[in-house]
C-alpha cells in the first residue's frame, strides 16, 4: 500500500511562538509537527517565530495503508480526531512521491 501520514489539525493562521504546546506535545510521547507544510522533530525548547501566522499539525502516525495496518490506522484516526476537535488530515503518498492532502471533519465543515 501507499505511504500514508496521520496529521491532527492543531493551529490555524494563528501568531505566536507556541513553545508550550511543543512541550506538552513532547511530554505525551509524540515526535513529529508539522509546521507552515515543514516537517519538524520535536525537540526542547522548540518554538517558531512568535509574529508570524503558523498551521501547526500533530504528525501522530506515518504507515503503510494495507490491510494489515488496517487496526493501527483506525486508532491513529481517531486519536488524530480527538486531538484535533473533530478533525484529521491525511497525507497520501501519490506515484512520484507528491503527498495528496485531504482534510476531514467529523462535524461536516470546512474550518476556512
Amino acid at each position: 500500500g501507499e505511504r500514508v501520514q496521520i496529521l491532527s489539525p492543531l493551529v490555524k493562521a494563528r501568531k505566536g511562538h507556541y513553545r508550550d504546546l511543543f512541550e506538552q506535545l513532547m511530554k505525551l510521547g509524540f515526535t513529529r509537527v508539522r509546521v507552515d507544510g515543514e516537517h519538524l522533530e520535536l525537540k526542547p525548547e522548540m518554538q517558531v517565530s512568535r509574529y508570524k501566522t503558523h498551521d501547526i499539525e500533530l504528525v501522530v502516525d506515518r504507515c503503510r495503508a494495507d490491510a494489515s495496518q488496517e487496526q493501527r490506522i483506525f486508532e491513529s484516526c481517531e486519536l488524530a480526531t480527538q486531538k484535533g476537535e473533530g478533525s484529521m488530515m491525511l497525507l497520501v503518498e501519490q506515484p512520484g512521491g507528491e503527498w495528496k492532502e485531504i482534510l476531514m471533519s467529523t462535524s461536516y465543515s470546512c474550518p476556512s
